[in-house]
């Protein structure tokens, strides 16, 4: 889940930055290009996990939290490295697309309108959000 919940943040901001420096273009071109990357950003996730998905899992009771655990036979740790990997990536690419939809409202702030303006402000909350949860994760 998180490989889709990052890839569709940045997806977002991406949308957002490319609004405001292809205000005229840009629907053309997401309409284009949007159900590939949804796609792609469903395959990837599948093939990064698809060892779970096929491995035996099971539960462990464990006392000391008086509750169950999932396992799985398969060699997680293979996957958490590539999860934490392209979390950084993803969280890197976009934090630099909202600089540069910051940069931009700062220089073009007579041509965006507000709905524009708000529609960043959504993406860059998400992102913050991102960011938390990235931290919570490695932490």
């Amino acid at each position: 889940m998180a490989f889709i919940q990052y890839s569709m943040i940045f997806l977002l901001s991406l949308n957002r930055l490319s609004m405001m420096i292809f205000v005229n273009s840009y629907e053309k071109c997401w309409r284009r290009i949007f159900p590939w990357i949804l796609i792609a950003i469903v395959v990837f996730p599948v093939t990064q996990t698809w060892s779970i998905a096929t491995s035996n899992s099971y539960y462990l009771y464990v006392e000391k939290l008086d509750g169950y655990l999932a396992k799985t036979v398969a060699d997680v740790t293979g996957i958490l490295d590539v999860l934490l990997t392209f979390m950084g990536v993803i969280t890197i690419l976009t934090m630099s697309t909202n600089i540069l939809a910051i940069i931009r409202l700062y220089f073009l702030a007579d041509r965006i309108t507000e709905v524009e303006k708000n529609l960043f402000f959504v993406s860059f909350v998400a992102f913050v959000i991102q960011c938390i949860a990235a931290g919570d994760t490695v932490s």
